[in-house]
C-alpha cells in the first residue's frame, strides 16, 4: 500500500522470505496481516482480478469481497478459526452458498480457495500447528490435496490466471480411433473419436477414476449443463491415476457425432473425477446452472476445447473455404440483461497482409436477454495470399474471437490455421453424398443392382459429336 506515509504493506508477499503461514513472519500482529493480505489476493487475481478487462476485475473484485465478508459474518467468538487451513474452510464452506441477490449458485471456487492458500504455506506435511518444529520455518507451498485428478490447460493442474480457458488442447478428437495424439476436424454425420490426457497433482494415488465427455454447437456464453450434451460414449473408467504427477493417462476413445452445423465444430468439454475429488459440475442440482467462464477455468478436473483447426496450408482459397461463412452461437449466461461486444485477434501472419475478419450484422455489439442466444457469422476479407511455409514458420497462428458481457469476457471461439489442412474436410462432404445419389441412379441406368458406397474418379474422357450444319 505505497500511499500509506510509514508503512510498508503489500499483497504479494514472498513465502521463500518467511511469509508463509509458519513461516517466521507469521507473527500474530501486521506480519500475519500481510500474509493473509497476499492469500486473499491471489484468490482474487486468479478468478480474474489479473484480466486487462476491466469487467472483469470488478467481477472478481465483488466475488472475493462477498466470500471475505459473508464467512467473516459467520464467525463468533467460539467458532475463530485458530489456523488458516480453519478460515480457509469457512470461505470454502461460504462458497458453497447461493449468492442469491446476485443470482449466482455458490460451488465454483472452492479449489481455488484451497490452492491459494496452499500457495502461501499452508497444508504442510506433517501440519504446522502452534509450539511445534516446523512452527515458524516454513519458506515453501504447502501440498496439495491428496487426490487432485486434472485435465491440464496448461497450467499443471494449479490455478494461477488464465486469460484464454478454451484452449485445452489435451483434449481432441479423431475420425477413427486410432488414438493419434493430433486432433482432427469433426467429420459431420459420422461417428468421431474423443480423448482426453489426465494426471494427479495429488500426494496419494487416485481411485475409482471416471473421465465423462461432453459436445455443444460452437459458441460462447454457454451454461452449464444446459448447453452440453453427452458423448454416446458417456463416460469411461480409468481405473488408478499415481500420485504427484508420476502417471499420465490418455482415456478414450469417446464415441460421439457432431450437431449438425457449420462443418461440425462442435465444442468439446470433459470433466475427470476420483474418489475424495469430485468436480464442481457435480455441486449444481436440478435448476442449477453455472456460465463455463466461472466454471472451467476455476476447476481443474474441467477442460474444454474451442479450438479448431481451419486450413493453413492451401493459401487464400483454403483459408476463405475454411472460415468464411461460418457461424458460431453467442449466449447470455449471467443473470442480467447484457451487450454483447467481440474482441478479435488476427495473428501477425494474416495482419500484415491485410485481411481482415468481421461478424455480419454485429457492428459494435448487441444486447442479449439472460438466457438468449444469437447466432453470428463470420466474413472473412482476404489480404495477400501466403504460403505453407509461412504458417509452418509462424508460432502465432491463431484467429480468436472474444465474446464479453459487459466488458466480462464470456468465453470464444479460437480458430488454429493449420499447415497441413488445404482444404476444409467437410466442406465438400455434401457433395459427396450427391455424388452417390447420381452414382446409384447411373447404376440404375445400366441395369447395375448394386449399392454404391464410394466414388473415385480415375479418368475423365469426354466425346463430342458434332452436325456440321450446326458449326459457323
Amino acid at each position: 500500500m505505497p500511499w500509506h506515509p510509514t508503512l510498508n504493506r503489500r499483497a504479494d508477499r514472498d513465502v521463500a522470505a518467511g511469509w508463509a503461514w509458519g513461516g517466521f513472519r507469521d507473527d500474530g500482529g501486521y506480519g500475519s496481516e500481510e500474509i493473509l493480505l497476499t492469500t486473499l489476493f491471489r484468490f482474487y487475481r486468479s478468478i480474474g482480478g489479473d484480466h486487462p478487462n476491466l469487467g472483469r476485475r470488478q467481477f472478481a473484485s465483488r466475488m472475493a469481497m462477498y466470500l471475505i465478508l459473508r464467512a467473516i459474518g459467520s464467525l463468533t467468538p467460539a467458532t475463530d478459526p485458530q489456523y488458516a487451513r480453519d478460515f480457509a474452510d469457512d470461505l470454502i464452506a461460504t462458497d458453497a452458498l447461493n449468492w442469491t441477490s446476485e443470482g449466482v449458485f455458490g460451488g465454483a471456487y472452492n479449489k481455488v480457495i484451497r490452492w491459494a492458500f496452499e500457495r502461501q504455506g499452508e497444508y504442510q506435511t506433517p501440519l504446522v500447528t502452534a509450539g511445534s518444529a516446523a512452527d515458524g520455518t516454513i519458506i515453501t507451498a504447502g501440498d496439495p490435496p491428496q487426490f487432485d485428478v486434472y485435465i491440464d490447460d496448461g497450467r499443471a493442474g494449479e490455478y494461477d490466471f488464465q486469460h484464454v480457458h478454451w484452449h485445452t488442447t489435451t483434449i481432441w478428437n479423431r475420425r477413427a480411433a486410432d488414438g493419434i495424439d493430433a486432433h482432427q476436424e469433426p467429420e459431420l454425420g459420422s461417428t468421431n473419436y474423443a480423448y482426453v490426457k489426465i494426471r494427479n497433482r495429488g500426494t496419494a494415488q487416485a481411485t475409482n477414476v471416471v473421465v465423462r465427455g461432453y459436445h455443444t454447437k460452437p459458441g460462447a456464453g454457454l451454461n452449464w449443463p444446459a448447453d452440453f450434451e453427452a458423448f454416446a460414449t458417456a463416460s469411461i473408467n480409468a481405473g488408478t491415476l499415481n500420485a504427484n504427477n508420476a502417471e499420465e493417462k490418455i482415456v478414450g476413445p469417446f464415441e460421439w457425432t457432431p450437431n449438425i452445423n457449420a462443418y461440425g465444430h462442435d465444442c468439446l468439454l470433459m470433466v475427470v473425477s476420483a474418489d475424495g475429488d469430485p468436480s464442481n459440475v457435480d455441486n449444481f442440482t436440478a435448476g442449477e446452472t453455472i456460465p463455463e467462464w466461472r466454471l472451467v477455468p476455476n476447476d481443474n478436473n474441467v477442460g474444454q476445447r474451442n479450438v479448431n483447426p481451419v486450413p493453413g496450408g492451401g493459401g487464400e482459397g483454403g483459408l476463405m473455404a475454411g472460415l468464411d461463412n461460418v457461424s458460431f452461437f453467442v449466449g447470455n449466461p449471467n443473470p442480467g440483461r447484457g451487450r454483447m461486444t467481440f474482441d478479435i485477434r488476427l495473428p501477425s501472419l494474416l495482419q500484415k497482409r491485410g485481411w481482415r475478419l468481421e461478424l455480419q450484422g454485429v457492428g459494435d455489439g448487441f444486447t442479449l436477454a439472460s438466457g438468449a442466444r444469437r447466432e453470428v457469422f463470420i466474413t472473412l476479407h482476404p489480404g495477400q495470399s501466403f504460403t505453407r511455409d509461412a504458417v509452418e514458420a509462424s508460432a502465432d497462428r491463431d484467429i480468436r474471437i472474444d465474446v464479453l458481457h459487459n466488458d466480462n469476457p464470456i468465453g470464444g471461439m479460437t480458430y488454429r490455421l493449420d499447415p497441413d489442412i488445404s482444404r476444409p474436410w467437410n466442406a465438400d462432404r455434401p457433395r459427396d453424398r450427391d455424388c452417390l445419389d447420381e452414382a446409384q441412379r447411373l447404376a440404375k441406368c445400366l441395369g447395375i443392382d448394386h449399392d454404391i458406397e464410394k466414388v473415385c474418379v480415375k479418368e475423365i474422357i469426354v466425346g463430342l459429336k458434332v452436325k456440321k450444319d450446326d458449326c459457323c
